[in-house]
């Protein structure tokens, strides 16, 4: 019997995901206004900043980046955050690496809540005051 290769659970279900069926057109802005909800918040911000400085819409800033890109020769450079293969927002939240608890964090790939977690020491100390799982009261 043949072996699954690696990452071959990850595929099929990415192949799921791919037989969803969009029933409804969509225009340009609509289509630029999902792509960049997938982003950063703080690139979000800017991007938007930008496409209202320049009165451009959404879908006319997404290409001229590409654009921007091929003159440059960096296509073949892209940053790719890892939520992105899952097909997940970079504001996502996640479960922190140490404590398992949901936060949210503005840096894409966050693993620990806090500095507490990530030393291994929440055990003993707890979590920091301005710790993203604490409920604010």
């Amino acid at each position: 019997m043949a072996q699954p290769k690696l990452g071959q659970k990850l595929f099929d279900e990415f192949e799921e995901k791919k037989k969803e069926v969009v029933r409804e057109p969509i225009t340009l802005d609509q289509a630029a206004e999902t792509l960049v909800a997938l982003l950063p918040p703080d690139t979000l911000m800017f991007v938007k900043e930008a496409s209202a400085a320049l009165a451009l819409p959404m879908w006319q800033m997404l290409l001229g980046y590409a654009m921007r890109c091929a003159d440059r020769m960096e296509l073949y450079s892209p940053s790719i955050l890892s939520s992105w293969a899952m097909g997940q927002a970079a504001s996502r939240d996640r479960s922190c690496t140490n404590c398992g608890q949901l936060f949210g964090s503005p840096h894409p790939d966050a693993m620990y809540c806090c500095h507490n977690c990530f030393f291994g020491k929440v055990s003993t100390l707890g979590h920091v005051d301005n710790c993203p799982t604490k409920k604010v009261s």
